[in-house]
């Protein structure tokens, strides 16, 4: 699959709990701070990648088209879930930059490391 998708899928989930208004608060225990930062830009890359494809949607779906059935086989392009996939990624992106609702606290557990 694309890289991201997994946690694109996971963020979106939890903002759909959020959603739900069952929690007061909903706690995202994260990996390391490198790979949080990543996560938290998902939604901006996943947001470019879908423009992009969005305004070429119609030379690839009819490129696709026109191959598999060439090809002799049945393959549709739904690129139409990139048109309902924008507002989800647009809102995320917003919600988590939003300091009334979003607040990010780093926690660091201290280690001794042995320098050799």
């Amino acid at each position: 699959n694309l890289p991201g998708l997994d946690e694109l899928i996971a963020l979106v989930n939890i903002f759909k709990i959020v959603d739900q208004h069952q929690f007061d608060v909903v706690v995202f225990d994260t990996a390391p701070t490198g790979h949080t930062l990543r996560l938290l830009s998902i939604p901006r890359s996943i947001d470019k990648v879908l423009r992009q494809l969005i305004q070429m949607k119609s030379w690839v779906g009819g490129l696709v088209n026109a191959m598999s059935g060439s090809l002799g086989v049945n393959a549709t392009v739904n690129m139409d879930m990139m048109d309902e996939l924008l507002p989800v990624i647009e809102r995320l992106n917003k919600e988590l930059k939003d300091p009334d609702i979003t607040t990010f606290v780093c926690v660091c557990i201290p280690e001794f490391f042995v320098v050799v």
